[in-house]
C-alpha cells in the first residue's frame, strides 16, 4: 500500500488509493468520507463514517490535533469548561489479503473521555448513501442476509449498501458495543438511505474513563460476497480492539 495514502491540505485530507478516492474534512468532521469515488465510479452526494458530538457545536475551533501517521488519519477535539471533554477519532486503512473481493477496508476508532462527573452528551456516526438499496446480516454461519429500512433498534451489527454505481459498502459493529442504529428514507426515494448509529446510548461518562468503539467499513467494487461479508463479520467482533 502507498504509505501517503492521506495528503494533507490545510484541514482536509484526501485518501488516494488504487481503486478509491475521498476526502475529510476536520472543520466538518460529521460529514466524514465525502467525494468518494470507486474505480473512478464518484457517488455523488455520498458522507461516510461522520462523526459529530453535541458537546463540539465548533468542531473548527475545537479542533487539537489533526496529523497523519502511516496509514493512520488522526483528529483530536478538545472543549473547555464546563464540559472538559476530549474526542479522539482515528481513520485507518488496510487492504484485506490477496484475493479478497473487498477492495479496501477503513476501521473508523472513536475514544472519549472528561474531566467531569457524570458527563452525558450524544455521539453519533452517520453515513449517508444516495440512490443505495439496504440490507442487514441475520444469518453469520450461512451468510445470509435481508432487505433492511426503517431498521429503529439495538442491532444493525453488520449492514450492507449497494450503490446503484455498482459497487457495494458495508459497516460493521460488534454486537457487544453500545449502540443503537437506526436506519431510514434520506428524503425522497431517490436520495438514498441514511444510517445513523448512537454511541453509547445509555452511558454516563465519570471522570478518568475512556469509552471507546470501533466501526469498520469495508468497499466492494463489484457486488459483494456475501458469504466473505459473513466471515469477514465473524472475525472482526472476535478481534480484540487495537490498544491505540
Amino acid at each position: 500500500m502507498n504509505p501517503n495514502c492521506w495528503q494533507l491540505e490545510g484541514q482536509l485530507a484526501r485518501l488516494a488509493l488504487p481503486g478509491l478516492t475521498a476526502v475529510v474534512d476536520a472543520a466538518r468532521p460529521a460529514e466524514g468520507l465525502t467525494s468518494v469515488a470507486l474505480r473512478d465510479r464518484a457517488s455523488q452526494g455520498a458522507s461516510l463514517l461522520g462523526v459529530s458530538a453535541s458537546a463540539f457545536s465548533n468542531p473548527a475551533n475545537s479542533l487539537a490535533e489533526w496529523h497523519v501517521r502511516g496509514h493512520d488519519l488522526f483528529a483530536v477535539y478538545e472543549s473547555e469548561q464546563p464540559d472538559a471533554v476530549r474526542l479522539d477519532i482515528r481513520w485507518n486503512v488496510d487492504f484485506p489479503a490477496h484475493g479478497d473481493s473487498r477492495l479496501v477496508q477503513i476501521d473508523l476508532l472513536i475514544s472519549i473521555r472528561t474531566d467531569q462527573l457524570g458527563w452525558r452528551h450524544a455521539i453519533y456516526v452517520d453515513s449517508c448513501l444516495p440512490d443505495s438499496r439496504a440490507f442487514q446480516l441475520v444469518d453469520p454461519e450461512r451468510g445470509r442476509f435481508e432487505p433492511a429500512l426503517d431498521l429503529d433498534c439495538a442491532i444493525g451489527s453488520c449492514l450492507l449498501f449497494c450503490a446503484k454505481e455498482g459497487w457495494c459498502y458495508a459497516e460493521l459493529v460488534r454486537p457487544t458495543d453500545p449502540c443503537r442504529a437506526t436506519l431510514t428514507a434520506a428524503g425522497d426515494a431517490s436520495s438514498g438511505i441514511h444510517l445513523r448509529r448512537q454511541l453509547f446510548p445509555s452511558a454516563a461518562l465519570e471522570k478518568g474513563v475512556i469509552l471507546r468503539t470501533r466501526i469498520r467499513a469495508l468497499f466492494f467494487q463489484h457486488e459483494a460476497d456475501l458469504k466473505l461479508l459473513a466471515r469477514g463479520y465473524k472475525d472482526f467482533v472476535t478481534a480484540d480492539m487495537p490498544l491505540e
